[in-house]
């Protein structure tokens, strides 16, 4: 009887023909998507900013990365939490790539010239659920605002 409880409230398991490495694209594109919608306004420069850091971060072209943050849009919409992409973050994610995430996240919130107190508080509940320290959220933080444009 618990074993069936476990198994109803058990998050769905990813589709097994999706590859680990395909599986952590939509992951960290799911989560830049979540910052850049959680102040209700997903500006052209956070959408720009999305497709280039994963084209960055996993050698794709922009029609690849254009189609992953659409497919991103989607399981973020079906998303029933932020816990499933973070729960999967920490299952395959070391320390520092956990860090660059975040300074992503921030880079995402610092895109359209200001950052939200929902913007704000997403990244910091996604830095806590990949159970990232406090200093190295701190670090994530100042390596965003570092990457900004002088002028």
């Amino acid at each position: 009887m618990l074993d069936l409880l476990k198994q109803m409230f058990a998050e769905p398991e990813t589709a097994p023909s999706i590859s680990p490495e395909r599986q952590l694209q939509l992951t960290s594109a799911a989560l830049l998507v979540e910052v850049a919608v959680s102040d209700n306004r997903f500006d052209q420069r956070e959408l720009a900013l999305i497709e280039q850091l994963l084209q960055q971060n996993f050698a794709l072209s922009a029609a690849e990365s254009s189609q992953l943050v659409e497919e991103a849009k989607q399981e973020q919409d079906h998303a029933t939490s932020i816990q499933q992409f973070t729960r999967y973050i920490n299952q395959h994610c070391d320390g520092i790539k956990k860090r660059e995430l975040v300074s992503q996240l921030w880079q995402i919130a610092y895109a359209d010239g200001e950052i939200d107190k929902y913007e704000e508080y997403m990244i910091r509940r996604m830095a806590d659920l990949m159970h990232l320290r406090h200093s190295d959220y701190i670090k994530a933080k100042k390596l965003a605002q570092d990457q900004l444009p002088k002028g």
